[in-house]
């Protein structure tokens, strides 16, 4: 049973980490467009460049931490019964 919600939790950390990139993607996207066209209007070739490796290698960063760390947190939670976690008593 705690293997099984170990790796649920594994499957789901980079669920996490694509929709939280996502997110992150459209709102720098947003704000990299209202600058360009901030710029635009002070100097006549404003470039927009995207340094795509470093996006890619911090996305590829994030998930490398966020499944050891998740699977980690998890697997300790679930090492004691949920009776003794939540600290019930009779």
């Amino acid at each position: 049973m705690r293997g099984q919600i170990v790796k649920v939790c594994a499957a789901e950390t980079p669920v996490a980490v694509v929709v939280g990139t996502t997110l992150a993607a459209v709102a720098t996207a947003l704000a990299a467009v209202t600058q360009h066209a901030s710029l635009s209007k002070l100097v006549t070739d404003a470039p927009m460049v995207v340094p795509w490796s470093r996006v890619f290698g911090t996305v590829a960063i994030r998930a490398v931490v966020a499944v050891p760390t998740a699977s980690g947190a998890t697997w300790r939670a679930t090492r004691r019964r949920a009776i003794e976690a939540a600290d019930i008593r009779e």
